[in-house]
């Protein structure tokens, strides 16, 4: 027979003696996506990653690049400009406390080009999901090392502008709730040792949008958009000439209308080099453009991008996600052009339609990638747009959907970060030029979900905005999409068609769209495809999918699957293809998708378990109702059976501790034990890990601050982290593999990694003339 590379490491179990305790210093392994190949853009090479909320472009060297991820960290490339669009990527802040990044500058007091500002935020689609608020980050050698700036704990800082030992900074939202003292605009003037908030000029209150001037460095304009609790009482555009000791209120009564409410309003500011100035200013949709040719004294408004599809108007919004899906900047060589970036495409027939006749739409789009424009502002009006995308590009180009961030290298290429990564548009200025992806070996997709096919020795999962799919050849982190749009839950079935070495994977997009079950076989290729209806036979026929609905294969019998639907919890015998609404009927507040399932255990296949909002609910005979057995004033965010023994189960609570069972779910008890004293932050996933061949249990948690582990034989209570080389990207998900003795370690921000072995184990010696291809 053929054994894999992975199951030939797992062999060791074969020699374990005895009782032993976990090695926590084994080998973690990046598995990816890294990057996603034939991604949700139409690019010159369409692949993706996660998302990138801001660039800083080094300002002599085209082939500097820095990026600061959502939930990944800061990152850097040295080779921009291969021509083969692979550029080599090096994570820098991996071992920070918090890898959310809303903002990076560079500083130009520093000739060297070396000083950088990292501002932390969470700016996540799925949820602002992140790191903590822990400040800002600040590096004087290029990003070899960073000093952690903490004055500033608790805000989400919108921006920074490093002027030396003085440095600026706004803050969005914080931690405060209905303190004034975490929002607006902040200065330092000891390199950010201490921060002092600014009331000279400008109160306190929401600052979105914070821009330098880049002619002179002592010039920053900044966004005010008031506070609902009442921070602020004035909104508008603000300018600062003295490096943001005194703010002037610039922006004029047709500005100041615009901003009608600070749920969810997006500013963009972007400046030019000889004191032309736009503001774009979105709600929910961009609302208004308007533009300066004289540093603010005076503004006029510019229309709307946007296009007719066919018969309405679509503006650079139609997802309607401009709260963090919008980005500006300045042509650098034609003062009255401004590129702007939206979310999405929207389709041809009035966007009214994914199916097979929605696309193309009027500029030449054939999916949701990125939506641009090139605007003019001394055009005349009908004609002050033209699409930076497909029709206004040599080959029908466009970077994925979701804009974030944009700016001109050093070569005058335009460099534009989204929610697939980071892109580069050549001769932005006409249609000549067009997109490629810059993405080549980063790995800092937010991975929710992911599953081990170990009949293909293959990983897949579902992630935010970018699809999900599964790794295109063994152990390599390049993966290959199944679907467009939102990543769904990802489950393998490696039972049902074992006989004939294939395995089923389940995946879908958001909202559980175009569910999907697909047959693989062991070379990894795909031998059919299939879309099981979810037809209601039994209970509520309006069952009401989550963004990312949880779906749970029974481990003792693989045709029955688990469904927690927003409105209720279903259970399908034969798939997928039917199913049946549990009683009692109407278990929600699952949320937004968070919610967990362990179907099957043991010897037992009608156990279940469900974690719905502060419950657990458990059920253990055929056609029995689901009943509470755990209830908290925390969200219950996941549960976990044994895989040995159908008695033991284990628990966490997000804001809270974990709880385990040893009798099927009658009594539990608060094993929390020394956990708390990691710092941990919420705990978001939670492993029972059983192997046959060690005679002891581990409890494993991931956390928004690393993975912990508890071994069976100190009580559960004794926690240490397993892997102080893990990037420290919020951890969503756990996948033990008792076959093979791996972990699978799902990051929101950094993608997967796998840790084996998980136990540690005597290795096995070969007898003289064994063939592993026998």
């Amino acid at each position: 027979m053929y054994l894999s590379k992975k199951h030939i490491c797992s062999m060791v179990v074969l020699a374990m003696l005895g009782t032993t305790t976990p090695g926590f210093s084994q080998n973690l392994n990046a598995e990816g996506p890294a990057p996603f190949e034939q991604g949700q853009s139409e690019a010159l090479n369409p692949n993706q990653v996660g998302a990138v909320n801001a660039i800083a472009a080094h300002p002599t060297d085209p082939d500097i690049l820095y990026i600061g991820t959502v939930n990944g960290g800061v990152w850097k490339t040295t080779n921009a400009t291969d021509n083969s669009s692979n550029p080599n990527w090096t994570a820098l802040t991996d071992d920070q406390q918090s890898l959310s990044i809303q903002a990076l500058e560079f500083d130009p007091t520093d000739q060297s080009n070396q000083t950088l500002v990292a501002g932390i935020g969470r700016v996540s689609s799925f949820a602002r999901l992140g790191g903590d608020r822990t400040g800002m980050l600040r590096t004087t050698d290029g990003g070899s090392t960073w000093a952690t700036l903490t004055s500033l704990t608790g805000s989400n800082i919108s921006g920074v502008a490093p002027r030396g030992s003085v440095i600026v900074a706004s803050a969005d939202s914080d931690d405060f709730g209905s303190s004034c003292a975490g929002t607006g605009i902040f200065r330092s003037t000891d390199t950010g040792a201490t921060f002092t908030q600014v009331t000279n000029g400008i109160s306190g209150g929401l600052v979105d949008a914070l821009a330098s001037d880049p002619s002179d460095p002592s010039t920053l304009y900044a966004s005010l958009q008031g506070d609902v609790s009442g921070c602020s009482n004035d909104v508008g555009i603000f300018k600062s000439t003295d490096t943001g000791v005194s703010w002037t209120k610039i922006s004029d009564a047709a500005i100041d209308a615009l901003f009608v409410n600070n749920s969810g309003l997006h500013v963009e500011i972007a400046v030019g080099n000889n004191d032309n100035v736009f503001v774009g200013i979105a709600l929910g949709r961009l609302t208004g453009v308007f533009y300066s040719a004289n540093g603010g004294n005076s503004f006029t408004s510019m229309e709307l991008p946007g296009t007719f599809e066919p018969n309405d108007f679509f503006g650079i919004h139609p997802g309607g996600q401009a709260s963090i899906h919008m980005s500006m900047t300045v042509d650098p060589n034609v003062d009255h052009v401004v590129y702007v970036g939206g979310d999405r495409q929207p389709a041809s027939n009035n966007d009214g339609s994914t199916g097979p006749f929605a696309f193309p739409n009027s500029l030449g789009a054939n999916t949701f990638s990125g939506r641009l424009f090139r605007g003019d502002a001394t055009a005349l009006a009908g004609n002050q747009w033209t699409s930076l995308t497909h029709s206004g590009t040599a080959n029908n180009t466009a970077p994925h959907a979701d804009s974030r961030d944009m700016m001109f290298a050093a070569n005058g290429l335009l460099i534009e970060g989204d929610d697939g990564g980071v892109y580069v548009r050549t001769s932005a200025i006409d249609d000549t030029g067009d997109w490629s992806s810059l993405n080549g070996d980063l790995q800092n997709t937010e991975v929710h979900s992911a599953d081990y096919d170990d009949n293909a020795d293959i990983l897949g999962g579902g992630t935010q905005d970018n699809s999900q799919g599964s790794q295109l050849v063994t152990a390599f982190p390049q993966w290959d999409v199944l679907l467009g749009g939102d990543g769904g839950d990802f489950d393998v079935d490696t039972q049902s068609l074992a006989g004939n070495d294939q395995s089923i994977r389940y995946t879908s997009a958001q909202n559980l769209g175009g569910f999907l079950r697909l047959v693989y076989n062991q070379n990894n290729s795909l031998d059919s495809f299939s879309f099981p209806p979810l037809t209601v036979t039994s209970g509520n026929v309006n069952k009401s999918p989550q963004f990312v609905t949880p779906v749970d294969i029974n481990s003792e019998n693989p045709d029955r699957i688990i469904f927690g639907y927003a409105n209720s919890v279903y259970e399908s015998f034969d798939q997928g293809n039917t199913l049946i609404e549990l009683s009692p009927s109407g278990i929600t507040a699952f949320g937004f998708g968070f919610g967990s399932i362990a179907a099957g255990a043991p010897g037992n296949e009608e156990q279940l378990y469900i974690a719905a909002d502060s419950d657990l609910f458990r059920r253990t005979t055929a056609g029995g109702n689901l009943t509470s057995v755990f209830s908290s004033a925390n969200r219950i965010f996941n549960v976990s059976q044994s895989q040995s023994d159908a008695s033991k189960a284990v628990l966490v609570e997000w804001f809270g501790g974990v709880h385990i069972t040893s009798d099927s779910g009658d009594n539990w008890t608060d094993v929390t034990g020394n956990l708390n004293s990691f710092n941990p932050g919420r705990l978001n996933a939670v492993e029972y890990a059983s192997n046959l061949y060690v005679q002891t249990d581990l409890i494993i948690v991931g956390a928004d601050r690393g993975v912990f582990v508890a071994s069976e034989s100190t009580g559960f209570t004794d926690w240490e982290p397993l892997n102080v080389s893990l990037p420290n990207s919020p951890v969503f998900g756990l996948n033990y593999d008792h076959d093979i003795n791996e972990l699978f370690i799902n990051t929101l921000g950094r993608g997967t990694f796998s840790y084996e072995p998980l136990f540690t184990i005597i290795d096995l010696i070969f007898e003289d003339g064994f063939d592993i291809s026998d």
